[in-house]
């Protein structure tokens, strides 16, 4: 799978995860910081504007029918999909006999959703509700929103919405680049979600969580930030008093690498709420 994924992707996504996997001085992770305050002083931030305006310009081009869909900005011309993430979906549906009410926290402009809707279609009815930043939410909301998506500033107030009642909530290369993961795992562990999805979260193989700097290329857009690199079983710790873990799977465009010495690797979850 991982070789049919490298021989597909553009040559730009190629030289960024080499860059990740052996970074230069330019760009990828770097560092191990006592505290999260300390990392984000040496970083511009997810709020940049450069950032909004990327995103922005690129899901209009898939909007146009110029692109199939974005990732970070970054456009990609054929079908990509996961089928273990697609999997996780397809139990998800069929714990609600066949509708798919998703929130997706952290999910930019719907990369997820536009990726991979026409799979996600096959199961029957589906409604996809992003969380995300107040100046995502405003462009989100005038420009791409549907019968599908939608677009929220917080999980409450996507959970309140009339005629949708999500039921599932993914969690996609987005903990590790909140300031105390743990305390919103905590929270949404109240939320009684039936089902949780985790792709793309960073680990390593190192006794604690590591926090880093990454450096985006700039020919994503340019912007650096804070994220945790988590040890594993912590990390399913902190799920384990309300949810049991259904399967776990590799992400599908992520290679292993290394941060300071240590193997990291990027894979996900499919939780299922405790009775």
């Amino acid at each position: 799978m991982k070789a049919m994924v490298r021989k597909i992707l553009p040559a730009s996504i190629k030289k960024w995860i080499k860059g990740i996997l052996r970074p230069t001085a330019k760009y990828g992770w770097f560092g191990d910081y006592s505290s999260w305050e300390e990392a984000r002083k040496q970083c511009s931030g997810y709020d940049h504007s450069a950032i909004l305006e990327k995103v922005v310009a690129s899901t209009r081009a898939v909007k146009n029918g110029e692109a199939l869909f974005e990732r970070d900005s970054v456009l990609f011309y054929e079908e990509h999909y996961s089928e273990s993430l697609l999997q996780a979906f397809k139990y998800a549906a069929e714990q609600k006999q066949g509708d798919l009410f998703v929130v997706d926290f952290g999910g930019a402009l719907g990369s997820t959703w536009m990726q991979n809707k026409k799979r996600l279609l096959e199961f029957g009815t589906c409604k996809w509700s992003v969380v995300e930043q107040e100046h995502f939410v405003e462009v989100g909301s005038r420009e791409f929103s549907d019968d599908h998506l939608s677009f929220y500033p917080d999980i409450q107030r996507a959970l309140s919405e009339p005629g949708r009642n999500p039921h599932v909530l993914l969690l996609s290369s987005v903990l590790q680049y909140l300031e105390d993961p743990f305390q919103f795992i905590a929270f949404v562990c109240t939320l009684n979600f039936p089902v949780i999805i985790i792709d793309r979260t960073a680990f390593i193989e190192s006794p604690r969580d590591v926090i880093s700097m990454q450096i985006v290329p700039e020919f994503v857009y340019k912007a650096s930030y804070p994220t945790w690199f988590f040890n594993e079983g912590k990390f399913v710790k902190a799920f384990s008093s309300q949810y049991e873990v259904i399967s776990d799977f590799p992400s599908a465009f992520d290679d292993d690498g290394e941060l300071n010495g240590k193997r990291v690797y990027r894979k996900g979850f499919l939780l299922k709420r405790k009775s």
